[in-house]
């Protein structure tokens, strides 16, 4: 009866989704070029670095964000979606340029940098 139960319980683990995958980006600079596609399936970590999207290209967090310092740049059309919480640090630098579209969809704070010449929205796409 013992091994069934411990049999069940490890099936119903498995069964279960899991975001494990964190991106952590300590100083590189990242440039996903025009119509590219960069998914995270999970959390993002920001500690330095650049990442740099081109037109309509479109970076999409499935987690939370934690960008502590760096600079990120959302060029022409390019779009970005994060599902999770958003938390941009003192050292944080996020530039919206261009036409492009921007959806943090739950809480957002920010003691960084904010540049936005395209569109913010609260909520998903």
């Amino acid at each position: 009866m013992k091994i069934f139960a411990v049999a069940l319980l490890v099936c119903c683990a498995l069964a279960l989704p899991a975001k494990s995958q964190i991106f952590t980006n300590s100083g590189a600079v990242i440039s996903a070029g025009a119509g590219a596609v960069m998914l995270i399936n999970g959390n993002a970590q920001l500690l330095g670095g650049e990442i740099s999207l081109g037109d309509r290209a479109e970076l999409r967090i499935n987690g939370t964000l934690n960008f502590d310092a760096g600079l990120t740049i959302f060029n022409a059309a390019s779009m970005g979606i994060v599902s999770g919480d958003c938390f941009i640090g003192t050292k944080g630098e996020l530039r919206r340029l261009g036409t492009g579209t921007l959806y943090l969809n739950r809480f957002t704070r920010n003691r960084g940098l904010i540049i936005n010449d395209g569109v913010i929205e609260y909520g998903m796409p």
